[in-house]
């Protein structure tokens, strides 16, 4: 007989009962939960379980389930709204699509959002953590670095009344610093993990066979990629005599730690022109490398794409390079018009597999340019109908899917109007892409993760097969290996994961640290009031303001003519990267903002951020710049290394300013701007525009206006206006106002 979960606020007879879900479950309302669990059973059941307890728990509370993409937050959304048994008005889905006005003053119960928009939504005060009592964290293994998965939940867990955070993933990594830095971030108590091999699991798991279909490079492809195999050799022994590379492993990743270790040694020796030198040398091998993945594992098309961008870019290195004369003859042997092995022996591939019985199947391509030639290749196939799914951003001329079309894609290949979906990373994490019988790898990724969210698209209902297309002899064969060998790691670390089921003591946040001490440990003490810092809306999505969020500070949101932070009447900071610093000191604008900076504030900072002045910017330069700051605009001028050094000195000027000092933050202006200054000011308050590109479309289209009028197309011709850029200007120009209710 068959059973179901039996809830208050879910319908009745809607999932189904299984005992290692019940146990997962009742783990998860007992604190801070990661749960790994192959692909197909059930992790959004778990999740719906866990919310629909919390809601009945705390019925003023809100619940919030994040994911990594708008089509699984979309997902999401359809499946907790199928379950649930509430109103349509409990139910609301935020992503970057959902116009500002629509997101605040939210109502809704129950909240689905991709990260980057509930952290925007965070940042501009339209939104508050105090009410939600469960935060899902969908493909929790993105919560490591800098992602922002990391700060939603410390600011989570920091702002919550009743915080309770539950960790879901299919994948959780090959490397055990990797799963603890997961574990650490979302403060995870409680891990309940599974493998397909699992006794309580594995009546559940349906079978997947896996068939290679191995195939040779020929002809020019071969040619090319020989002369390229021959350039990394000899130039890798260059490396290998300094001692930065083992002849007998190049690969993107070995030279990536070489060009690493190169830079290291060139900040302790900033004059050493053979070191610059090197570096140079390693950045071809590199783009040598990558070209030579390309070619072997996607074919003509993705590395004729590659070698365009190289072209389009100028430096002393990529001379070099493009001279070299095996480098210059297999550029030249391959073009567009050229076919992969693979590419010839697909479309026989995809018809014997429907002659077979598949009624839907899914081919994965890293590149977007290649997953098109795929789509167009299949479009002559008899009895093939694909359609191709891709992400929002467009690139070079090809433009993106938006949300929408997305979700009509993937309705459509669930109700059979297309048999084969060709689709990039877009598909890879989470989606229930309709029950696909059959996943072909076309190109192969060294990832444990990628690995095994492409392979668990399929037997989620119902047996499935993997084919995998191989380049034998080729940077495509050594990835496949790698990926099984990670897989394997990785399920080895979910072993070991399973034994941990005692609660873990929690890692104390920089941010819990700082409130506690500032209490002594007794909470009756009076807390001192918040400091607050005004940021200009432009550094709102940057990880400085993550950090300043981390310790404490509130930050509100601002259109600052002068500066990027400012912590009280006299003091504002302009913050620069290292790089940003070197192309404002080249094009002229440094001085001209340290000029407005000190006739606006009294005592402003300048904060320049990096760790390496890199090489198009001599050490001379640096530091004449530097003192001429300090001495002819009595401009202090503060280096730190990274975003979080960054935070700690704009909290202590605000807390010298606000709580010594009480001085708070308001807005002043400088003298009184030039028409040319406001007309600048206009146009680099477009969205991904800085001043030196503010002055480039107003010297090349004349006038503000002729720029706000400007279309798309007339937009790209200046240079740094890519496609993204000038669909985001027109959008930001076109689109309706909507005032807030």
């Amino acid at each position: 007989m068959q059973r179901y979960f039996s809830h208050p606020l879910l319908k009745p007879e809607k999932l189904e009962y299984r005992e290692y879900q019940a146990k997962i479950w009742e783990t998860c309302l007992k604190g801070n939960c990661l749960v790994v669990l192959p692909t197909g059973l059930g992790k959004t059941v778990i999740a719906i379980l866990t919310a629909a307890e919390r809601l009945r728990l705390h019925p003023e509370g809100r619940i919030i389930v994040l994911a990594p993409s708008r089509p699984l937050a979309h997902q999401h959304y359809q499946k907790f709204k199928e379950a649930f048994n509430l109103p349509e008005e409990n139910f609301t889905l935020l992503t970057g699509e959902t116009p500002p006005a629509k997101r605040g003053n939210l109502k809704a119960r129950l909240v689905f959002a991709t990260p980057q928009a509930l952290e925007n939504d965070l940042l501009a005060g339209r939104i508050s953590l105090e009410n939600v009592v469960l935060m899902v964290f969908d493909e929790a293994h993105r919560a490591v670095g800098n992602h922002p998965y990391v700060f939603l939940a410390e600011e989570y867990l920091r702002r919550s009344r009743s915080p309770l955070i539950l960790a879901l993933t299919a994948s959780p990594g090959s490397e055990k610093e990797h799963i603890e830095a997961v574990k650490r971030n979302l403060a995870v108590r409680f891990v309940e993990a599974r493998s397909d091999l699992s006794p309580d699991v594995k009546p559940h798991v349906k079978a997947v066979k896996v068939k290679w279909v191995k195939v040779r490079l020929e002809g020019p492809l071969k040619e090319a990629s020989n002369l390229l195999r021959e350039y990394l050799k000899e130039n890798g022994k260059k490396l290998a005599e300094k001692r930065l590379l083992d002849p007998g492993r190049i690969s993107f990743q070995t030279l990536t730690e070489a060009e690493n270790l190169a830079r290291k040694m060139l900040a302790a020796e900033p004059e050493n022109r053979e070191l610059l030198s090197l570096l140079g040398e390693i950045s071809n091998l590199k783009r040598v490398s990558r070209a030579l993945t390309l070619l072997e594992s996607l074919g003509p098309e993705a590395f004729s794409e590659y070698v365009e961008k190289l072209k389009g870019k100028s430096s002393r290195s990529l001379k070099q390079l493009f001279a070299d004369e095996r480098v210059k003859k297999a550029f030249g042997l391959v073009s567009p018009s050229l076919k992969h092995p693979k590419l010839e022996v697909l479309p026989r591939l995809m018809q014997r597999l429907l002659e077979d019985g598949a009624s839907r199947i899914i081919v994965f391509a890293s590149y977007r340019s290649t997953a098109k030639r795929i789509e167009e290749e299949l479009l002559r196939a008899e009895g093939v109908r694909p359609v191709r799914l891709v992400g929002q951003a467009s690139r070079g001329g090809d433009r993106g899917l938006n949300q929408r079309r997305q979700i009509e894609v993937l309705e459509g290949f669930k109700q059979g109007a297309y048999n084969v979906l060709v689709a990039t990373q877009v598909a890879e994490e989470g989606i229930d892409v309709a029950n696909a019988d059959v996943v072909v790898f076309y190109d192969n990724v060294p990832s444990a993760v990628r690995f095994v969210q492409r392979r668990g698209r399929v037997g989620r209902q119902q047996p499935g097969r993997v084919v995998i297309l191989l380049t034998e002899g080729s940077v495509d064969e050594a990835y496949y290996w790698i990926g099984v060998r990670r897989e394997k790691a990785m399920r080895e670390m979910v072993g070991r994961l399973q034994g941990q089921r005692q609660p873990m003591l929690k890692q104390e946040t920089l941010a819990s640290f700082l409130v506690s001490e500032s209490l002594g440990g007794d909470e009756t003490v009076e807390r001192k009031p918040q400091l607050k810092v005004l940021v200009d809306y432009r550094e709102g999505a940057t990880p400085t303001v993550r950090e300043l969020l981390r310790l404490g500070v509130a930050v509100e949101l601002k259109s600052l003519e002068i500066g990027d932070y400012v912590v009280s009447g006299e003091v504002a900071v302009e913050r620069k990267r290292l790089e940003d610093f070197a192309r404002s000191l080249m094009d002229g604008r440094l001085f001209e903002q340290a000029r407005s900076l000190v006739s606006a504030y009294p005592r402003a900072v300048l904060l320049v951020e990096g760790e390496n002045l890199g090489v198009n910017l001599s050490p001379q330069a640096f530091w004449g710049a530097l003192l001429s700051l300090l001495y002819d605009f009595k401009l202090p001028v503060v280096w730190v290394r990274n975003a979080k050094e960054a935070a700690h000195v704009i909290m202590l000027l605000a807390r010298r300013e606000q709580e010594e000092s009480k001085s708070y933050p308001t807005l002043r202006g400088g003298k009184p701007p030039t028409l040319r200054e406001l007309q600048e000011f206009i146009v680099s308050g477009l969205p991904g525009v800085e001043t030196t590109l503010a002055k480039r479309l107003l010297k090349f289209f004349g006038s503000v206006e002729a720029v706000f009028t400007a279309s798309r197309e007339e937009l790209l011709k200046v240079k740094g206006v890519g496609e993204k850029l000038a669909e985001r200007i027109r959008r930001v120009l076109t689109a309706p106002y909507q005032p807030e209710d």
